[in-house]
């Protein structure tokens, strides 16, 4: 995968969140995995956007969500050997 290189942030915080992200490879939407409202978003990473590559697991965070069901969203997310599959499919779609 590339690197992130661009990273537009929501300007206003609403339910169902979608920014954009560019890498050198690609440009493109990201959504939320929950609906909810934001919470908080980091605005260093919208100044710096490689903060995503440099620590994508500590400062690299892009949104903080205040789920708005939880309980009810939380059994369709996907992890590990599911996600990866489910991400080919969806390359080789599009």
């Amino acid at each position: 995968m590339a690197e992130v290189n661009n990273c537009l942030l929501p300007d206003e915080f609403k339910y169902h969140i979608e920014f954009n992200v560019e890498s050198g490879k690609w440009v493109g939407p990201v959504k939320t995995p929950l609906t909810g409202e934001i919470m908080a978003c980091n605005d260093a990473v919208e100044s710096d956007a490689t903060i995503l590559n440099k620590s994508p697991y500590k400062q690299g965070w892009i949104v903080r969500i205040k789920p708005s069901d939880l309980d009810g969203e939380q059994g369709e997310l996907v992890s590990g050997d599911e996600a990866l599959e489910g991400f080919k499919a969806y390359m080789t779609e599009k």
